[in-house]
């Protein structure tokens, strides 16, 4: 039920096309990118004009410069998630066997996204050869801060990078001082349009027809070069007995020739495949078994009838794009999938709930939570994924993807929240965990006053009861009240089974590890954390398991144990390779350990190595905390690397970090000793 950290085919141009048509005018035009002082190319056109088929063709041409790819949607409007997917993009060709050595990138800190920049910036100048970052579809990109982000990062392009706007509509960037300073290539609407012989060879050359030069003239004339309405004029002119007729009665807008030539093409195709093309255009993407179960007991709806109509879509270019180079994945042109979706409710008045229905059961049966969970919310079916969320969410916790459980339950209608009452304490779980003491305290008191509704011998009330104290705890030692931390972890212990496969048990080892060490018990912080990590191999609690293997390292180390903190270390990171979790943030805190021990030995460019992945991976929404240490980890590298200044830098991020957040004393306090060691180092006594 895992969610993958990132949908990769975002990171993926279209596949290279023989049948492309040859547009070596615009790539000489694309060509000045790469010229000296050069910083942005911006594509913008309305839709349908070719934009993203363009610079696919142009990066795909042999001797293109190594590039990077991103296709934007609505969801990137998020800075963390636009910022986390560009960093990921520039990671792509990064790991290309025998290509140039890419340095570590930093991962985005929504709290200081300047000093994010910069270190981006930074780290891509380092780069051995010149690439290219293309964002498609950036209209869709309607975030003031990340437009202004966008602007800072041109302003201060690195001479390794060159960057890509495709777009529907220019963005708010200073484009004219770049025009002036002769810093922008610009690729319009003018410049996109099909010439006549470039229409003729799509024509008659991509599209198979035997047109005249009257009759291509004439479309190219009638559509103004409009890639999309060619494109659609060439699917109906297959089918059609009567090509003069339907040239000439080819007329109107842009927009309506869309409209009309849309239709021509539903209408003339089978019934069953107008009844395909219809009911799967609920889907963003699709694959013949998901198409199957959606269509099931219906005309295609079997394995072999479903794959037929795909590869027959395909086959026939009815608007259909592949994701993956198998052709496993497809998913519909944008400017069809909009009609289809309206034409969806008129052909099948109310089938959208049960479509929604059946791709949500399809994904949940095989392991995509998020996919089954969005298609419950796109089929308004909130009884549904409420259950699902519930259900995945002890899994979710424990694995450390708390903010997509936390983004889950908070779509949620208060209804289903009142009929799921676990999920709401699984909210103040995850906001507790992020360091959001406050709103966690204020959310955590409303719920409890709901407790006394359950009866007395309800199982729920008991868990309830339980995992509200087990939060109490962890608050109560984080704001240092170690009486009232003790008398809720003995109120836990009473009503935990040891037998508990969920994540709530290894986390109250945890809490209590630290509550020892808050009070300067030391070998019992020792042993309940050795029990935290029994306790999440029980189930697998990744999160749980590297999150406990990490503090325990640290506690050995301060113990004056250091092959034991090392032995440790190292059963985790091989723990990590076992289970592939390499790339996953659940690994970045181990990376900082072991990137800590290695520091404290003295092999400081391995240390940096490790500390750097151990940054990238730490997601700043999964753990206040972790973003602290790992400021802390990195303070110790630059101090025994004499860079004090750095230091002094990162310890003001550090401390700002701390002052905006409730952050437990025992955190602060070692931020504040670095801080001593850097002034006494620079003699400021």
């Amino acid at each position: 039920m895992a969610q993958p950290t990132f949908l990769v085919t975002k990171l993926i141009p279209q596949p290279n096309k023989k049948t492309w048509v040859d547009r070596a005018r615009l790539f000489t035009r694309l060509d000045g990118l790469l010229a000296e002082g050069v910083r942005l190319a911006l594509v913008s056109a309305p839709a349908g004009f070719g934009k993203t088929t363009l610079v696919s063709a142009w990066v795909h041409r042999p001797g293109a410069p190594a590039y990077a790819w991103l296709s934007l949607d609505e969801q990137d409007n998020d800075p963390l998630t636009f910022w986390s997917y560009l960093v990921a993009a520039l990671r792509q060709d990064a790991q290309v066997d025998g290509g140039p050595r890419r340095p570590a990138l930093p991962v985005f800190q929504s709290a200081t996204p300047l000093a994010f920049l910069d270190q981006l910036i930074n780290q891509l100048s380092q780069a051995s050869s010149c690439r290219v970052l293309v964002l498609d579809d950036f209209h869709l990109v309607r975030s003031t801060a990340i437009t202004q982000g966008i602007a800072y990062l041109v302003d201060h392009l690195p001479a390794q990078l060159r960057l890509v706007l495709l777009t529907r509509s220019d963005p708010a960037l200073p484009l004219a001082t770049l025009r002036a300073r002769g810093q922008l290539v610009d690729v319009r609407l003018d410049d996109l349009r099909f010439s006549a012989a470039e229409a003729g060879d799509f024509l008659n050359g991509s599209a198979g027809l035997q047109l005249s030069p009257a009759a291509v003239a004439t479309l190219h004339h009638k559509t103004e070069g409009w890639v999309a309405g060619l494109q659609m004029a060439a699917v109906s002119l297959r089918k059609c007995s009567d090509t003069e007729a339907f040239i000439d009665s080819f007329s109107g807008s842009n927009r309506y020739v869309l409209d009309y030539l849309a239709g021509e093409v539903l209408k003339r195709q089978p019934p069953e495949v107008q009844a395909f093309l219809l009911q799967t255009s609920i889907l963003d993407s699709l694959c013949a078994p998901l198409c199957a179960a959606l269509l099931a007991g219906e005309s295609g709806g079997d394995l072999p009838a479903a794959q037929r109509t795909l590869e027959y879509l395909e086959d026939n270019n009815l608007f259909i794009v592949a994701l993956d180079e198998e052709r496993s994945w497809y998913r519909y042109h944008a400017l069809f999938l909009d009609l289809l979706r309206k034409r969806l409710g008129q052909a099948y008045p109310g089938q959208s709930r049960r479509l929604h229905a059946r791709a949500s059961h399809w994904y949940a049966a095989n392991g995509d939570f998020y996919a089954a969970v969005e298609h419950a919310f796109s089929g308004r079916d909130f009884e549904r994924a409420a259950g699902l969320i519930d259900e995945a969410a002890d899994e979710l916790l424990g694995n450390g993807q708390h903010s997509l459980l936390l983004k889950s339950i908070r779509r949620l209608p208060e209804e289903q929240l009142s009929d799921h009452p676990r999920l709401p304490l699984f909210e103040v779980a995850v906001l507790t965990t992020h360091g959001d003491i406050q709103e966690a305290e204020q959310r955590l008191q409303a719920l409890e006053q709901r407790l006394p509704e359950l009866a007395p011998g309800d199982p729920l009330a008991g868990w309830l009861a339980s995992r509200s104290a087990s939060i109490r705890a962890l608050i109560a030692v984080c704001q240092g009240d170690i009486h009232r931390a003790q008398a809720y972890i003995q109120q836990v212990f009473e009503h935990i089974s040891p037998d508990d496969q969920s994540p709530w048990r290894p986390a109250l080892f945890i809490t209590l590890s630290n509550l020892n060490l808050s009070t300067g018990d030391p070998v019992s912080a020792t042993r309940n954390m050795f029990e935290a990590i029994r306790a999440g191999k029980q189930a697998w609690q990744a999160f749980m398991v590297l999150d406990a293997m990490t503090q325990l390292t640290m506690v050995l180390w301060a113990r004056g144990q250091m092959n034991d903190a090392a032995e440790l270390c190292q059963e985790g990171l091989a723990l990590v390779r076992e289970k592939r979790l390499e790339n996953d943030s659940v690994a970045g805190m181990l990376y900082l350990g072991w990137g800590f021990l290695l520091c404290e030995r003295g092999e400081l460019d391995e240390a940096e190595s490790y500390i750097r992945r151990g940054m990238d991976l730490c997601s700043p929404t999964s753990k206040l905390w972790s973003l602290l240490w790992a400021h802390q980890v990195w303070m110790r590298l630059l101090i025994a690397r004499h860079d004090l200044e750095a230091c002094e830098a990162a310890a003001r991020q550090a401390e700002r970090l701390s002052q905006e957040n409730q952050v437990p004393v025992w955190l602060t306090s070692v931020n504040s000793g670095l801080r001593a060691r850097v002034w006494v180092k620079m003699g400021q006594l």
